[in-house]
């Protein structure tokens, strides 16, 4: 039996696979954890014992107070409300549904929110609008921002590296 993959290798894969045109880079923080950085964003996703979820942290010019929003709340809410879900499927065990759910979110982003994983942020007035903001705990902006270093200095290599 396989034993089961870290959610940062999932995202690890899915980035390799799918994300890679929106010119983001890919943060590893933890078997729980991973983390994809653009411009002025940082996309996490995590894995805990209530499931799979994930976080926008908007980043501003100073990166003193950067605000999160919860994209699958959007992207379910607001640009799929007329859709039908998916059938319930089963799974064998919490990797494997880790592993379908993020596949899953992913792939609707990429095709109903490509303007999010550009970091455009026409969508953020319409998010607040209905939802508002939250603002990261003070704890949390630490690693925040080694995580949105990391991220930059990453993508610069990267840029480099193919010129």
């Amino acid at each position: 039996m396989n034993a089961p993959q870290p959610l940062s290798a999932l995202v690890r894969e899915l980035w390799q696979t799918k994300l890679r045109p929106f010119n983001l880079a890919f943060v590893d923080t933890s078997d729980h954890e991973a983390a994809l950085v653009g411009d002025n964003f940082v996309l996490t996703f995590y894995s805990d014992r209530d499931g799979l979820g994930g976080f926008y942290y908007r980043i501003p010019n100073d990166i003193a107070a950067p605000l999160q929003y919860d994209p699958a709340r959007f992207l379910f809410l607001k640009r799929m409300e007329s859709e039908p879900r998916p059938p319930k499927q089963a799974f064998s065990s919490f990797s494997e549904e880790a592993a379908y759910g993020l596949s899953r979110l992913v792939t609707l982003l990429i095709e109903r929110c490509p303007d999010i994983l550009r970091g455009e942020d026409a969508w953020i007035k319409d998010y607040e609008a209905r939802w508002g903001h939250d603002v990261v705990h003070p704890l949390n902006h630490k690693k925040l921002r080694e995580i949105y270093r990391r991220g930059l200095a990453q993508r610069s290599m990267e840029t480099t590296a193919t010129r």
